[in-house]
């Protein structure tokens, strides 16, 4: 019975190191919160007037193959990147089962917190069975922001390696994965350091999660982006319209977990409905 009840505690140790490793990056010193939005979408629909085409908003509106469908929008946020109010462009929209956007007409929208927004109007093609529109802000910080135990980290957006405190990360350029790791001026390597300072090493290494097995098989990818999600804030807020029958709008807000939150893991669980 002990022999069960050990190999069961070491199994959960294991999963539980697993999960630490795999989401989430020990010590990363960030209070900060990310900014945030209330993304508006509309959908609407053409009249003729008797100056020209008029629009209106029609959030149950459905459209088929070969017809049109039109949609507008904007974000409001104090802290917004852009703007206190920012009206979606052709570029901020995401199509799918839609081809052909095209601006049609500007419009007012009225917020009490802003006044009037001006935002374009857009039409589109019907290409698909599941026509719809996306719109996904990002807000945080700049990688040259990014710090690690009180220190800036040291990278650029086209630079090949990153500087974490005494760690330099050698990386591909273009898709962030790591291939060599120095601690101070020496690579890695257990026959080149002595014992004191090669354990140093790989506590420290073990301490954002990371093994030299990782590092040798290229399970780590420190591109700008990861470097943002674990050392600075990062936000993602994305709302979306839909034509199809069955369509359901969609709104969701995922902020990324800093050290001394919930994990990574159980924050997704809970993020599509699985509590325990």
């Amino acid at each position: 019975m002990k022999k069960y009840l050990s190999i069961i505690l070491t199994l959960i140790m294991v999963l539980v190191m697993t999960s630490a490793f795999a989401f989430d990056w020990n010590e990363v010193a960030q209070t900060n919160t990310c900014d945030q939005y209330n993304v508006i979408l509309y959908k609407l629909e053409k009249l003729e007037g008797l100056n020209g085409d008029v629009y209106r908003i029609a959030q149950n509106k459905t459209a088929k193959v070969g017809e049109t469908v039109y949609f507008s929008g904007y974000a409001l946020g104090e802290t917004s990147i852009k703007a206190i109010a920012n009206a979606f462009t052709a570029e901020d929209y995401k199509l799918t089962d839609l081809a052909q956007i095209a601006q049609v007409a500007t419009t007012e929208f009225v917020e009490d917190a802003v006044g009037g927004i001006n935002a374009p109007i857009f039409s589109a093609k019907v290409t698909g069975a599941n026509p719809a529109v996306k719109v996904v802000l990002k807000s945080g910080s700049d990688v040259t922001e990014c710090s690690y135990k009180g220190t800036a980290i040291v990278t650029a957006e086209d630079s090949d390696r990153v500087v974490l405190g005494e760690y330099t990360f050698i990386r591909n350029a273009t898709n962030g994965m790591v291939s060599d790791v120095y601690f101070g001026e020496t690579k890695i390597n257990k026959n080149a350091m002595t014992v004191a300072v090669y354990e140093k090493a790989i506590a420290g290494l073990n301490a954002l999660g990371i093994t030299v097995d990782d590092i040798e098989n290229y399970r780590i990818c420190m591109n700008n982006a990861n470097i943002i999600k674990n050392f600075g804030n990062y936000c993602e807020t994305a709302k979306s319209l839909c034509w199809g029958e069955e369509c359901v709008v969609n709104i969701t807000t995922l902020s990324i977990p800093k050290t001394g939150e919930a994990p990574l893991w159980v924050q997704l669980l809970e993020f599509f409905g699985i509590k325990f």
